[in-house]
């Protein structure tokens, strides 16, 4: 997939994408997701990501396949492109469906032989660009497939970045176990995306989401203090 999709905002969304995914991961409960590691590269600060991702698929042994279904959510300003598949090391076809966007499915077809495998190895490879520099949010391209259960290793992610940017997890809202130069976690489920806070080094983190944040904590503070005094003096 050579032509780049531009993803809208996705706070607007997120309720949409719940009530879709659920009846998805329902009707491919028995063939599940394993794991998932996702491996993220910027050689620039201009340039794009480049995200290598693996997924360890297992199907369940009284039924057959034919496809994989798999699912990326969009986000504003953000685009992929180039979009690879591989299964068990071989090529497969991919068609894509944008009729529901901004959510975008895709089906990586499976030869007869292939359908009758009783796990998979997918490997995904795609380049993320987006205009905004202080932050960078990176889709994850899954399957429907949904883990039997939520456990520790499912989710692994690595994100290098070049220098002199620093970078910051701000989604998941987690402690990951690296970050700066790079960013290290893992998860026991699959997130839809990752959102990053970007600086380069010897600056502090800033976006337009910190300034309505703090403008909206300096206002809370004005607002306390002209109430204090009425309030300490009992007449509020």
């Amino acid at each position: 997939m050579k032509k780049g999709f531009l993803f809208p905002s996705s706070v607007v969304f997120t309720a949409l994408v719940l009530l879709t995914a659920l009846p998805l991961q329902r009707l491919h409960a028995r063939h599940h997701l394993e794991r998932l590691t996702l491996e993220c590269a910027m050689e620039s600060a201009t340039a794009g990501v480049l995200v290598r991702s693996s997924q360890w698929l297992r199907r369940d042994p009284s039924m057959t396949v034919s496809e994989i279904p798999l699912r990326v959510y969009c986000h504003q300003h953000v685009s992929i492109s180039d979009l690879r598949a591989s299964v068990n090391g071989n090529p497969v076809v991919m068609e894509l469906d944008s009729s529901a966007y901004p959510l975008l499915d895709a089906r990586l077809l499976l030869s007869p032989e292939m359908s009758k495998d009783s796990a998979y190895l997918l490997k995904l490879q795609y380049e993320v660009r987006q205009s905004a520099m202080e932050r960078l949010v990176l889709p994850v391209v899954f399957t429907d497939w949904a883990p039997l259960d939520a456990h520790e290793g499912i989710f692994r992610a690595s994100i290098k970045f070049p220098a002199p940017l620093l970078a910051a997890l701000r989604f998941p809202a987690i402690t990951p176990e690296k970050e700066g130069e790079v960013i290290e976690f893992g998860l026991q489920v699959v997130p839809a995306w990752l959102d990053i806070a970007l600086r380069e080094k010897g600056s502090t983190y800033f976006s337009p989401y910190l300034a309505i944040d703090t403008l909206v904590i300096l206002l809370l503070l004005i607002l306390g203090a002209l109430l204090w005094k009425p309030f300490k003096s009992g007449r509020l």
